[in-house]
């Protein structure tokens, strides 16, 4: 009794010869369906991250309000610091150079604009884009140039319970971090 295995992408019968745990017919339909997966995942991740404004807007609202109300009198902005273990890496990070245009290299914010700023607006209110769900030590930066940390003036810790994918971060694996990750 023959079993007759289907290609799981274009459900082709897989030839007997391969192996017997085998679900693709050729290496065309594996590549194919790994594409068709990651752009699956990429259509989640940008809907997700469309959706946060919307999503988390009590939370938002509260946060902004947090913050208002913590601010040092000539704060411009805020940062959110993660704990890595030793130190905090502070976001947002803004890549250093120039792009392919000449310009000075921007961050993404939560809408997906580029910026230039080191720190998220207090006036108009930035929500914070940040890597993992956790906790982030929040920190104030002065309106005086060149916008130096305001230190623990006003800072406190805070739960941001959503995340946005970042690339190039100066952490080699992020879901590896000492960190306790947030479910909502």
């Amino acid at each position: 009794m023959s079993h007759v295995i289907l290609c799981k992408m274009c459900q082709k019968e897989v030839a007997p010869d391969k192996r017997a745990d085998a679900i693709y017919c050729s290496d065309e339909c594996r590549i194919s369906a790994h594409h068709s997966e990651a752009r699956r995942r990429n259509r989640e991740r940008t809907s997700y991250e469309r959706s946060i404004q919307t999503r988390f807007a009590a939370w938002l609202a509260a946060f902004e309000e947090r913050l208002r109300r913590q601010a040092p009198e000539n704060a411009i902005g805020y940062r959110a610091g993660l704990w890595c273990g030793r130190d905090y890496v502070w976001f947002p990070i803004v890549p250093v150079g120039r792009d392919a245009k000449g310009r000075s290299r921007g961050r993404l914010d939560i809408n997906r604009r580029r910026a230039t700023d080191e720190y998220f607006s207090l006036q108009p209110f930035e929500p914070p884009s940040v890597p993992l769900a956790t906790l982030y030590q929040i920190r104030f930066i002065s309106s005086v140039y060149p916008y130096p940390d305001m230190g623990e003036a006003g800072s406190f810790e805070e739960a941001i319970p959503y995340e946005i994918k970042m690339n190039n971060l100066p952490i080699d694996n992020i879901k590896a971090l000492p960190v306790r990750r947030q479910r909502m």
